[in-house]
């Protein structure tokens, strides 16, 4: 799940500094591009919150959010349980990842809660 995360997130970066013609995926949160702002043409749509960003089909299937790092030498914070539930919720809705892997997670996370907080620690060692 983690590496599916991190995938879509390294395309949502993409499309945000591709389509914003930002110098830095970090620039996404400077005041002229903060709120909720279409893609157009894209199908796409972000929203800006706090230090981080929620990138989401246009038509509410779909999408991912992260935060920004606080830490140099780090651009992404690693995702917590919530967002990782979040984002497969979201991804079986648009149909970009396997429902059968992820929906037992779906379902009850806490069942799951200290799998994906070691999984998370091993991935994301500081």
């Amino acid at each position: 799940m983690i590496a599916d995360w991190m995938s879509h997130r390294d395309d949502a970066v993409t499309l945000l500094v591709d389509e914003l013609n930002l110098e830095c995926p970090r620039d996404v949160l400077r005041p002229e591009h903060r709120g909720r702002h279409d893609l157009v043409g894209t199908g796409w749509s972000y929203r800006t919150h706090g230090r981080g960003v929620d990138v989401t089909r246009t038509n509410g299937h779909g999408g991912i959010d992260f935060d920004f790092s606080t830490l140099d030498g780090q651009l992404f914070d690693p995702p917590d349980i919530w967002r990782l539930v979040l984002f497969a919720k979201r991804s079986v809705h648009d149909r970009t990842i396997d429902s059968d892997k992820y929906k037992p997670i779906i379902d009850d996370a806490e069942l799951y809660r200290d799998l994906i907080e070691a999984e998370l620690a091993h991935q994301f060692q500081t």
